[in-house]
């Protein structure tokens, strides 16, 4: 196919994408058009999941589709959820009477006044007291305010605040993620519908984790305090990340979090606030059951065995292994030092999981991670996709068909996604590690006792970077050209270029070319560079071949793992760039390096070889100085 008609192609399907999601407002707009609305979605979910094998979007495009896309959704009136209600009559409380809208339920005696002919009939669960946190209840009472106390305008006002905070989100996250990735969020029907078409206050976790993510890419531990604590003061689960947060940053980011609780928080606390809101939290799990796939599998399994409804039993149980999976994510951090991506992917999962009722809009919270996860992106579209089936239960429509398929489907992409990521991962880290075992453990620690200091160049996810800085305590620093690739947060990233890397010269002591070489554009380029911040030795690992047989095989096998690692992103192999150890070592002598050692780790399709090398005129001064 011709390039130009490629292009045509793929113009085609984005507008077909685009304008799929265009039309969803429409559909959602009346309950008899819902059973449209699902498959409309589904529909755009699967352009969505083709655009990004393509690769056929620019991240000022995602960002541009992003904000129209969210325009043509503010319109839509609250159908597929009451929530809003609630919020604006906490405004109304708080403002108009002058109450703190967590210390009465709205059929109070005392709010008696403050109930009409229209916002309080709407209300859901009116004896309960308000469990939304500071940010949303002071996100509430702006819009309420910028509205002028007119319940729609207010209505729209808080849509675009919400959204607003939404795509601040999604702009800090632009320079770390590939735009394909970042596109499977910001245009999927979920997160349209539940934000910028419902209004639901998960737009605010949703913006301060995403901006804890970047803060923490760059590590701006400050910065990454603020999101979370934002994120938390929004929808209360995401404060779990301050267990991450606080072993990579110390103590101080303790302080920067709770000032800015308390900055928020202080405009609400009164002694028995805890206390009220915890009673209405705990109704609300034991009364209310949807779409929970785990706990309604077990409660219809145990229906069927015993003949007995077990929810009184199930939910405290459900409860108490949340609290104890949460505790197992942490001592696992503990362990492996997860990323803050995979921390947040496996807490914020362990709590849906192990929740009662899952309303689709929960799910958008982890979407904004999980898409820029390889193991957990196709899992969460698929899920996501699915969960908008749910709302057919509304309108007497079918049910468990979507509550099985979205989380059956879901758990088996999810479990796919994580062995392949573990196997292409953090084994394979460990094997490649392994062969330069003896020379890394040789290379000489600082006249300060300070640990020496490595670049991994051509990083990838940064496993093999982290199993070294692991296994060794050295100071490791990541580079790639793919800025969006999921790496380990723990250890400083810098973009490259393909032929210039961003360092002075002898900056590290070592650098590492694992599989690199054979996927630069400009080998030599890459080879000198690594030469030239390098104080000591540049490791070296490359894929050998001795045939043109072999050497086509290898090129295909290589091509077909580093698409399922990323989804098409990282860069094709140059199959003839593969070579015997012995051109290798010719080939780096070429480029200015002397080779220290070599050797081939045998295999039957992937053979390796293995140099370490060093600069020939950092080399010739040590000579010339031993023998002075």
């Amino acid at each position: 196919m011709s390039q130009s008609l490629a292009s045509t192609h793929d113009r085609m399907l984005l507008a077909g994408v685009l304008g799929g999601a265009a039309v969803l407002p429409w559909l959602a707009a009346a309950p008899a058009r819902w059973p449209f609305l699902v498959a409309g979605s589904l529909l755009v979910a699967a352009g969505l999941v083709w655009c990004a094998r393509r690769n056929c979007v620019s991240m000022s495009l995602v960002l541009g589709g992003a904000v129209v896309l969210r325009l043509a959704y503010l319109p839509l009136e609250p159908v597929l959820s009451d929530d809003i209600y609630r919020y604006l009559w906490d405004a109304r409380v708080f403002l108009d009477a002058g109450l703190n809208p967590y210390a009465h339920p709205p059929d109070a005696d005392v709010l008696r006044p403050w109930r009409d002919e229209w916002l309080y009939p709407a209300l859901n669960s009116a004896s309960y007291h308000s469990v939304y946190p500071p940010l949303s209840q002071l996100t509430f009472a702006l819009a309420y305010v910028l509205g002028g106390g007119a319940t729609w305008t207010s209505y729209y006002v808080l849509k675009g605040l919400l959204v607003a905070a939404e795509l601040g989100g999604l702009w800090a996250l632009r320079r770390h993620v590939e735009a394909r990735h970042l596109m499977l969020y910001a245009w999927h029907p979920l997160a349209l519908l539940e934000i910028a078409g419902q209004g639901h206050t998960e737009a605010l976790a949703v913006g301060g984790i995403a901006v804890a993510v970047a803060a923490i890419q760059q590590q701006r531990w400050h910065v990454a305090a603020v999101g979370l604590a934002g994120a938390g003061l929004a929808k209360l689960y995401p404060w779990i990340g301050a267990a991450w947060l606080i072993r990579r940053a110390g103590l101080r980011v303790i302080v920067t979090g709770t000032a800015v609780i308390i900055a928020f928080g202080a405009w609400f606390w009164y002694p028995a606030l805890l206390a009220d809101i915890g009673q209405s939290l705990r109704l609300y799990v034991q009364l209310f059951e949807f779409n929970a796939g785990p706990y309604l599998a077990a409660k219809e399994l145990l229906r069927a065995l015993t003949g007995a409804d077990w929810s009184k039993t199930l939910g405290p149980l459900f409860g108490t292994a949340t609290v104890l999976g949460l505790l197992a994510v942490i001592w696992w951090d503990v362990k492996q030092h997860l990323s803050f991506r995979v921390f947040v992917l496996s807490t914020v999962g362990i709590y849906l999981a192990l929740a009662t009722t899952v309303h689709p809009w929960y799910l958008v919270v982890i979407g904004v991670v999980a898409v820029l996860h390889p193991a957990s992106r196709w899992a969460w579209m698929w899920m996501a996709s699915f969960s908008i089936g749910t709302y057919l239960f509304y309108i007497d429509g079918p049910y468990w068909v979507w509550v099985i398929l979205g989380w059956g489907g879901a758990a088996v992409l999810l479990l796919l996604g994580l062995m392949r990521h573990a196997t292409l991962t953090g084994w394979r880290a460990q094997q490649k590690a392994r062969v330069f075992d003896a020379p890394l453990r040789a290379l000489p620690t600082h006249a300060n006792d300070d640990p020496p200091t490595v670049l991994d160049i051509g990083c990838g996810e940064g496993a093999m970077g982290e199993h070294i800085a692991h296994t060794y305590e050295w100071d490791v620093t990541l580079t790639d050209l793919n800025a969006g690739v999921p790496r380990s947060a723990a250890l400083p990233f810098r973009p490259c270029t393909p032929t210039t890397l961003p360092f002075d010269d002898n900056t590290f002591d070592a650098a590492l070319l694992v599989f690199v070489l054979h996927h630069a554009d400009d080998p030599e380029a890459v080879m000198q560079e690594a030469l030239r911040v390098s104080r000591h030795r540049v490791f070296v690992l490359e894929s050998v071949a001795y045939h043109p047989v072999q050497r086509r095989l290898l090129g295909w096998t290589d091509a077909a793992v580093n698409a399922i690692r990323s989804g098409g992103g990282m860069a094709s192999p140059h199959p003839e760039a593969y070579r015997p150890t012995a051109e290798w070592a010719t080939w780096m002598q070429e480029q200015g390096a002397r080779v220290v050692e070599m050797r081939t780790v045998d295999g039957w399709l992937h053979p390796w070889a293995v140099l370490v090398v060093e600069p020939t005129q950092r080399a010739s001064a040590s000579s010339s100085t031993a023998s002075g």
